[in-house]
């Protein structure tokens, strides 16, 4: 799908791809999930080969600074969520070396565009006025803010996995949580620390076709990717103890099991011990010929069982 937004005459509006090549305007073209006609319509319009962008669009592909010969190629890893798991996505920007062109690819939709595209009209003229390294600057503050979204709930998860380990509710799901929050924050802290080198790139004026006045602005997104960098590592750990926690409660529950199942066992032994000594067949047992033994045996055997009961429990052991 391609939309593009062209800005002319002190507005923006909606147009064509091809529009980008007038002169006096500067055009954002943005694709998204390109098809294999789409890339090819998108080369034409950066003078890369198609190959180079579906490269740039692969999933395990980093955030890069690349200069070509018209354009600027940046590569941001940008923080998505689904239903079941959280993860990112490369975004591919290419910036014209005449400052007026703006090229997005993307593969799955993104919330930070549709934020940008419902800014009021005056503000979006503004952006564009100020040419393509500041819609930059807003689409890279857009990116960052969607780590926030997505580090927010993370830790909506981490509280309910914590309060689920300390109650004992739903511990039979609990790892596999732990797990996938994880995992997820693992691709999350590879993904900030590459965006911030990329963004230190653009600093170091490593980007040739930036605006070299607006240069300065970008140290506060590294400074936020800094922040968020320290808070993907801060939930990891806590999600460790968490483990740990989970591990330690389940170890001390069998323990507590072993110690009652241990206990009862042993209340059961002395009775059954007695009982099976004096079912043995010799002639002469003690008590045996008295007709008060069974009774002494039994109450013999009820005293021990009381006996160790109440020492268990003196214990806490039943």
């Amino acid at each position: 799908m391609i939309k593009t937004l062209i800005y002319e005459s002190g507005a923006v509006r909606e147009g064509k791809p091809e529009e980008i090549a007038k002169p006096g305007v500067i055009g954002w073209v943005n694709f998204e999930n390109p098809s294999e006609q789409e890339l090819a319509q998108a080369a034409g319009l950066s003078k890369l080969e198609v190959q180079e962008l579906r490269d740039n669009l692969g999933r395990t592909q980093g955030a890069v600074t690349k200069n070509y010969e018209q354009y600027t190629l940046l590569v941001f890893r940008s923080a998505l969520r689904g239903e079941r798991e959280a993860y990112t996505q490369p975004f591919v920007i290419l910036i014209s070396k005449k400052q007026k062109d703006f090229i997005t690819l993307h593969r799955y939709p993104s919330t930070s565009m549709e934020r940008i595209r419902n800014y009021l009209p005056q503000r979006l003229a503004s952006i564009f006025a100020k040419g393509p390294t500041m819609l930059l600057y807003v689409l890279l503050d857009e990116f960052i803010e969607s780590y926030r979204v997505a580090l927010a709930a993370v830790e909506d998860v981490v509280e309910e996995v914590e309060e689920a380990v300390i109650t004992g509710t739903s511990r039979d799901v609990v790892l596999k949580q732990v797990l996938a929050i994880k995992k997820a924050l693992v691709f999350y802290r590879k993904d900030l620390a590459a965006n911030r080198e990329m963004i230190s790139s653009i600093e170091k004026e490593y980007a040739e076709n930036l605006d070299r006045g607006l240069l300065s602005k970008f140290r506060l997104h590294y400074a936020d990717l800094a922040a968020l960098y320290d808070s993907v590592s801060i939930y990891h750990d806590v999600l460790s103890t968490v483990i740990e926690v989970h591990l330690s409660i389940v170890s001390n529950n069998l323990n507590q099991t072993m110690k009652k199942m241990t206990s009862w066992g042993a209340i059961i032994l002395v009775p059954s011990l007695i009982a099976g000594i004096y079912g043995m067949n010799f002639a002469h047992l003690p008590l045996s010929d008295s007709i008060t033994g069974f009774w002494i045996l039994l109450g013999l055997m009820a005293g021990s069982v009381l006996g160790l009961v109440r020492c268990f429990k003196k214990r806490d052991w039943i």
